[in-house]
């Protein structure tokens, strides 16, 4: 969708900027401080490494469909988007009315729907109409950018550990267990930013059709 590239386009200064302080400090971890600030003085590698990174962002946040982003970050196979448990994140947000919720929207909050109807539902007649508001907007922005992070995180985390297991064969340099721990413990953070900001977009599109007249 145009409305999909025009965020993904917007992401990208911020995911790339992602990137880049993730293996910097990736870097400071293996290496140590010293021995990256001593690497960073020369300006001209400097350049040519964030340079290089920067243009590899783009190939790591669009290697993967997004169905399978999406598979990686909500964990589930089936029915994944947020939207298909609108129904359940609505009624946990203590924000939000049932009582209104019910009112308004019957035919999904007090009847029983399924998880794919659900989805269909919030999609036509909830988000749709609101998609536009600069909450749902903010909060669609932050998923994407936060989707395709975690994505490529994952890629470099698989990256990373095919490297290690050819150097343990071939003799070569490579990262220690330290610098990808790290890494997975920022992928499993920028992964449940994901969540949230998915999770997020759901709701802000039901207190903008909340506000909104019939």
């Amino acid at each position: 969708m145009s409305e999909d590239k025009d965020l993904k386009a917007q992401n990208i200064a911020p995911l790339t900027g992602i990137y880049i302080g993730t293996v910097f400090l990736l870097s400071f971890i293996h290496w140590g401080v010293e021995e990256v600030v001593a690497f960073n003085v020369q300006l001209a590698k400097q350049v040519c490494i964030t340079a290089t990174i920067g243009s590899f962002g783009g190939v790591l946040s669009n290697f993967l469909p997004n169905s399978a982003k999406h598979i990686l970050v909500f964990l589930r196979f089936r029915n994944v988007l947020p939207g298909h448990r609108c129904k359940m994140i609505c009624k946990k947000d203590s924000r939000l009315s049932v009582e209104y919720l019910e009112k308004k929207w019957p035919e999904l909050f007090v009847e029983d729907i399924d998880e794919s109807a659900q989805n269909s539902y919030w999609y036509s007649k909830i988000y749709s109409p609101a998609r536009n508001a600069p909450e749902v907007l903010q909060a669609h922005r932050s998923f994407l950018l936060y989707r395709d992070a975690a994505s490529g995180l994952f890629i470099l985390i698989i990256g990373l550990l095919v490297w290690r297991v050819l150097s343990n064969h071939f003799l070569l340099p490579s990262l220690g267990g330290w610098p990808l721990s790290f890494l997975l413990v920022i992928f499993l953070l920028i992964a449940q930013a994901a969540r949230q900001s998915g999770n997020r977009m759901v709701v802000n599109a039901v207190a903008v059709s909340l506000r909104s007249k019939d």
